[in-house]
């Protein structure tokens, strides 16, 4: 598909700049060809000049027009030569052209090819997690349908666990819908300043039950920064944050929050004392959909991989950089960095 699209792209730099050179070319020629003409006009007429300077007596026998040093047949030759090398001219620019044109066409559908193969990739892993649930679900039902001496409690059960697919397929549609919201996001927020360090406490008082569940400590020193955003991208990349290192910590674990502020930057910092990620995974949890190792993995099973891909696209609207060190049972350490 982009191959063909890249030589008809090609082809219309060329046709483009075959229009240009040749139009220039044919200025350039009628040009020459006046200026030349010109230029034997004014020769001739020196020349009888000076022969009625040099020559008075004979002025009564002077032609009224003195034959030019330089024949007709010369001229002709000088347009001809003129056209050839023009036309030598536009065949090398053509080629030239042709060469670089391939190569700019190239590097010109070389972002929308990417977006079109992470579309791809998207749709298809999008496709495989909503399967998942629903095959869930029609499984489960099939197999009970068929079951004649179902109860009314083991009904309930079925039951239970169709609403917690549905509930998954819920959080997944609920999560592609941020990472589109995201993803477009600096078109379509309202900024205002932010007092970062209240927003992060709100945070964290929202998440404490839940840490307390694995008696987690959330420990926080938050120094005050504003940042000029908007509020609920903000809340929602922290919420990733913190959750994340909830999810991945261990029990008895401990979580440390860390808000300062350098000259022109704002430095937020999630560190956990969890399981940690492998080196060679590190490059790649920021994508859509990725997961960790099953030893990462069966610390939960409510996720889809797309947390840290829409914490990104939060950080990099606001043209910020998020950085991951990670050591396997260690924990984790995200660092956020944006300019104020």
């Amino acid at each position: 598909m982009f191959k063909s699209a890249r030589i008809k792209l090609t082809a219309w730099y060329l046709a483009i700049i075959m229009f240009i050179t040749l139009s220039f070319s044919f200025i350039f020629y009628e040009m020459s060809v006046s200026t030349l003409k010109r230029a034997f006009l004014m020769h001739e007429r020196r020349i009888e000049d000076r022969l009625e300077m040099m020559m008075p007596r004979f002025q009564d026998n002077v032609p009224p027009r003195f034959q030019a040093l330089i024949s007709q047949e010369t001229i002709r030759e000088i347009r001809i030569k003129t056209i050839s090398n023009l036309i030598v001219l536009n065949i090398v620019i053509l080629s030239v052209s042709g060469i670089l044109g391939y190569f700019l066409a190239g590097l010109t559908l070389k972002p929308i090819e990417g977006t079109m193969e992470k579309q791809k990739a998207f749709v298809a892993d999008a496709a495989h997690e909503l399967k998942t649930p629903l095959t869930a679900i029609k499984t489960n039902l099939e197999v009970n349908i068929r079951n004649k001496e179902l109860n009314i409690e083991e009904a309930k059960n079925i039951m239970r666990d169709t609403v917690s697919d549905i509930d998954s397929l819920s959080l997944l549609a609920n999560s592609l819908l941020k990472d589109a919201h995201y993803g477009n996001l600096q078109n379509t927020y309202d900024k205002e300043d932010l007092e970062l360090s209240k927003i992060i406490n709100d945070v964290i008082n929202k998440f404490r039950t839940k840490a307390n569940k694995n008696n987690i400590q959330i420990i926080s020193n938050l120094n005050p920064a504003k940042l000029y955003s908007d509020k609920k991208s903000i809340n929602e990349l922290i919420s990733i944050l913190l959750d994340n290192a909830i999810k991945f910590n261990n029990k008895d674990g401990f979580i440390y929050i860390d808000l300062v502020k350098e000259g022109d930057q704002v430095k937020l910092s999630v560190k956990d004392t969890g399981i940690g990620i492998k080196k060679d995974e590190l490059d790649h949890i920021f994508d859509r959909f990725y997961k960790a190792d099953s030893s990462r993995n069966k610390k939960v099973s409510d996720g889809f991989g797309l947390g840290l891909s829409i914490a990104k696209q939060i950080v990099e609207s606001n043209k910020g950089t998020i950085e991951v060190q990670s050591k396997i049972n260690e924990g984790t350490i995200i660092t956020v960095i944006f300019n104020v």
